[in-house]
C-alpha cells in the first residue's frame, strides 16, 4: 500500500510540476507513526491479567484475603475437588463460612479431624467437608462427611445464615455420604462419624475409617 501510494504521489506530483513547474519535493507524505511499545505492553499485560485463573485455597493454611475481596465460586468447587477426590489424604478438609447475600467464602482447609474440629467457632457459622477413608484389605473408598455448625453462641439473625447457606452449600458440594448439624463439636467424634457411615453405607463395611493424622477407628458392624 505505501508503495502504491508513493507511486501515485509521484504521478501526482509530475502532472503537478509539469503544470506548475513545482518541485516533487514539496509534496511530502506524513504517515501516522505506530503505537509506543509502552501502550502495547500495557495491552499485554492487562489481557493475561483477564486470563488468570483465580487461586485456590493452599492446603493447611487459612485464606488470608485483602479486606473486601472474596472467593468465587469457582474456587469454591475447585478447592472441593481438591480435597474429595479419591487421591486426596485422609482427613482432607475444607471450611465454609456464609457471608453477605449467602455468598460463601473458604475461611479454612487442611488435613485431620483434629484440626478441622479447631476452627470451629461457638460464635460463627460454618459448613465443613471432610474427606474420610474407608479401608479394607483389598481397596480404599472416600466417604464425605458434610458438617453444618451453628455455634452455641450464634444470634437469631445469623442461625438464618445456617438455613440460606444450605441452598449454597449444595451447589459447591456434591457426593455426600453422612450430614451432621451441631452445636457443639463433642458431637463429631470419630466414632459416632464411623457409626453414620457404617449405617448409610453397603452390606459390607470396611475393616476400619481413617481421618487422617494416624486417627482411625474400626468400623460397627
Amino acid at each position: 500500500r505505501l508503495l502504491n501510494l508513493e507511486i501515485q504521489l509521484q504521478n501526482g506530483s509530475s502532472s503537478n510540476e509539469n503544470a506548475t513547474g513545482s518541485s516533487p519535493s514539496s509534496h511530502n507524505v506524513i504517515l501516522p507513526s505506530p503505537p509506543s511499545q509502552n501502550k502495547k505492553d500495557a495491552e499485554v499485560k492487562e489481557e493475561a491479567k483477564m486470563k488468570t485463573t483465580p487461586k485456590v485455597v493452599k492446603e493447611g493454611k487459612s485464606v488470608n484475603k485483602p479486606a473486601g475481596e472474596k472467593i468465587g465460586t469457582l474456587d469454591l468447587k475447585g478447592l472441593f475437588k481438591k480435597i474429595s477426590y479419591k487421591g486426596a489424604a485422609a482427613g482432607s478438609f475444607m471450611v465454609l463460612e456464609p457471608g453477605k447475600k449467602s455468598k460463601m467464602k473458604a475461611i479454612a482447609s487442611g488435613v485431620g479431624l483434629t484440626k478441622l474440629k479447631e476452627v470451629m467457632n461457638p460464635e460463627r457459622v460454618l459448613f465443613a467437608c471432610l474427606n474420610v477413608h474407608g479401608v479394607d484389605d483389598k481397596n480404599v473408598r472416600t466417604k464425605l462427611v458434610q458438617v453444618e455448625y451453628v455455634g452455641e453462641k450464634v444470634s437469631g439473625m445469623k442461625r438464618m445464615a445456617a438455613l440460606e447457606g444450605r441452598r449454597t452449600v449444595g451447589k459447591i458440594f456434591s457426593g455426600i455420604a453422612v450430614n451432621f448439624r451441631l452445636v457443639s463439636t463433642d458431637d463429631l467424634s470419630p466414632s459416632e462419624i464411623a457409626r453414620k457411615l457404617c449405617a448409610a453405607g453397603s452390606a459390607h463395611p470396611p475393616k476400619y475409617y481413617d481421618f487422617g493424622e494416624g486417627q482411625q477407628v474400626q468400623s460397627v458392624s
